[in-house]
Parts: C-alpha cells; sequence; structure tokens
C-alpha cells in the first residue's frame, strides 16, 4: 500500500506516514488502533516483540 493510499484511509498525509515510517514522529495508541484497523491487524501484532 502507498502511503499515499494509506495516509488517505487514516486522514493523515503522506509526508506524516512518511515520518512514522523512518521514527521522526511518535505514534499514539489512538493513532497505533487506526492503523491496526486500516491493516486489518492488532496492536500485539506490533507490540508482542516488545513483552
Amino acid at each position: 500500500m502507498s502511503q499515499e493510499k494509506f495516509g488517505t484511509a487514516m486522514g493523515l498525509s503522506h509526508a506524516q506516514v512518511q515520518k512514522y515510517e523512518q521514527g521522526k514522529n511518535r505514534i499514539a495508541v489512538s493513532t497505533l488502533v487506526g492503523i491496526c484497523e486500516v491493516l486489518g491487524a492488532k496492536p500485539m501484532d506490533f507490540l508482542d516483540p516488545y513483552f
């Protein structure tokens, strides 16, 4: 999925998506939940390696 399509689905600009990908901006829990909804994933799919 392109940054532009993902950003549109999330209500974000592709530039903001790029900042998240590069680690320049932190992701709020509410944003993580939105990301999971768009990708059809669960938050623990991303967080499990850290626990």
